[in-house]
């Protein structure tokens, strides 16, 4: 996957630098139990995103045998 691509993708989402998130890493995790996805940067790009358990199952989901092909057109629309 291009990382720029990626980054568009997800570009909308709530960001918190990673000194930031030290501070107010309780709050960040409530914001996320809550239902948000956000998005960890250092330095201004983007490291990892963190997600609710729900959404965290849903994509494990995707990763399965049955639905292999759903993700493979997934990457392949991410190249």
């Amino acid at each position: 996957m291009k990382d720029e691509k990626v980054e568009k993708l997800l570009s909308k989402l709530f960001s918190i630098e990673t000194s930031e998130l030290r501070k107010f890493f309780a709050d960040f995790l409530l914001e996320v139990f809550s239902g948000k996805w956000i998005a960890v940067t250092r330095y201004g790009r983007m490291l990892a995103v963190f997600i609710p358990m729900k959404d965290a199952a849903r994509l494990q989901l995707l990763k399965s045998k049955k639905y292999r092909e759903v993700l493979k057109a997934i990457d392949a629309e991410l190249k």
